[in-house]
């Protein structure tokens, strides 16, 4: 069996003023989303026989990631999932994984975890990602772990500030949500270390409109057009990332 770093994107202090959204004047954490995922996926590991380190405690204030690196790289993690939900413009959405450019082995785990999303139905954000030396996708959780010989990938759960991903992220199907999400990241977790996985239900979790497709990938210009902070309609983007 393996040991595993699972990590909780940000803290409970990061929102306000980052890292959430407000609508219809009320504000949903994403702390609360990666939460609700990370336990779903913990609970699947260790049942699995794994090892799991978390270095961002439920309900604690936002660990610097300097300290969940160093704490990962302590304990010889044999990998790590970074578990975030997304924000940009109202009409960007889907799901995606960033893995180090460069690091082969990120980039299997990355790739396995986009397959495991479009078993499950998700719509793709490009899906598996590169996270480029410079720029912004430049990722401290992608980057500090691969150069120290973990494989490591960052996980963008949907977008917060779209209208139908916002209602599986934190509507009434939030549970079923964090269920699909964790046994995406669980299956890939497993098929990366020759293990078994689970069996999934293939059923679109979206309406007909947000049918899983990869299409064409984005240039970085254009991603970076879609995070730039702002107000959508009755959703206003507050995350910084």
């Amino acid at each position: 069996m393996a040991k595993i770093g699972l990590d909780i994107g940000h803290g409970r202090n990061t929102f306000p003023p980052s890292k959430g959204v407000y609508k219809n004047g009320a504000g949903h954490h994403e702390y609360d989303a990666n939460s609700r995922v990370a336990k779903q996926l913990e609970k699947k590991l260790k049942v699995a026989g794994h090892t799991v380190v978390m270095a961002q405690p439920y309900n604690a204030n936002d660990v610097a990631l300097i300290t969940r690196t160093n704490r990962y790289i302590a304990e010889k993690v044999d990998l790590i999932m970074s578990l975030h939900a997304n924000a940009g413009g109202a009409a960007a959405s889907g799901y995606a994984a960033f893995y180090r450019q460069g690091d082969a082995r990120a980039k299997h785990l990355s790739d396995l975890y986009e397959a495991e999303l479009v078993a499950q139905g998700f719509k793709l954000w490009g899906g598996s990602r590169p996270s480029m030396p410079t720029g912004w996708s430049n990722f401290h959780m992608c980057r500090v772990p691969s150069q120290n010989g973990i494989p490591s990938i960052l996980l963008e759960n949907g977008f917060m500030t779209n209208a139908g991903d916002f209602e599986w992220i934190f509507g009434d199907k939030k549970d079923e949500y964090a269920e699909k999400c964790a046994t995406a990241a669980f299956n890939a977790a497993q098929n990366f270390l020759g293990e078994k996985p689970e069996s999934v239900n293939s059923q679109p979790v979206n309406k007909p409109a947000s049918t899983p497709s990869t299409g064409k990938a984005k240039t970085d210009a254009q991603l970076a057009d879609e995070v730039i902070a702002g107000k959508h309609g009755s959703v206003m983007l507050v995350k910084i990332h």
